[in-house]
């Protein structure tokens, strides 16, 4: 089970097989915990990014009128929208924009795209497994029933369930660990600027 405090460190610092294991063990909530994160991170971007805004102008707390045709309720709309979309997009140069942390959070977005991009092949490849071989594999991984509830409703025994779970499991992990040692983020590099 994933640690929502930690996950994209976690996953972050993960190895291949460890990455597709993470999102196989939690694949029925593993995109809402992205979402999640993305959400909370552009959060903490836009308070980071107002804070440093009220300082530079010496927070006094009086908003001062600069401009007839200001609209500072749209302004702060546009900026919050504007920084989730960065973020979801892995555009962090856009999402980061007057931010503190720089180095951490380009390192929490890079790694969010990379747990998005890895989900979604994983996914991929899952649903295009044999139809049967799918809606057992799919029932597992999504906790919908037990191996014995499985075995029954496909009327295998449990010995014939766990075992092609085990090679669906097999072929996705394989196929996954070749796709994702592709992939165009090289993680040594984050992790270093991050450190």
């Amino acid at each position: 089970m994933l640690r929502l405090e930690s996950v994209v460190e976690d996953y972050r610092r993960a190895s291949v097989d460890q990455r597709i294991d993470m999102i196989l063990q939690n694949f029925s909530r593993f995109e809402a915990i992205i979402d999640c994160f993305e959400k909370n991170l552009s959060i903490q971007i836009k308070e980071e990014v107002d804070y440093n805004k009220h300082a530079a102008r010496g927070n006094l707390g009086v908003r001062v009128q600069t401009s007839v045709i200001a609209n500072p309720t749209q302004d702060i709309a546009c900026d919050r929208e504007s920084i989730e979309k960065a973020v979801k997009a892995g555009d962090y140069i856009t999402a980061l924009q007057g931010a503190d942390n720089y180095e951490t959070h380009r390192a929490e977005i890079l790694t969010l795209q990379k747990m998005r991009n890895d989900y979604y092949r994983v996914n991929n490849l899952v649903n295009s497994l044999d139809p049967r071989e799918r809606r057992i594999f799919k029932r597992y991984i999504l906790k919908e029933a037990t191996i014995t509830d499985i075995a029954d409703v496909e009327n295998l025994t449990f010995e014939s369930v766990k075992t092609r779970i085990k090679m669906s499991k097999k072929q996705i992990k394989s196929c996954a660990a070749v796709e994702m040692m592709h992939a165009t983020v090289d993680f040594s590099l984050v992790e270093k600027r991050a450190a």
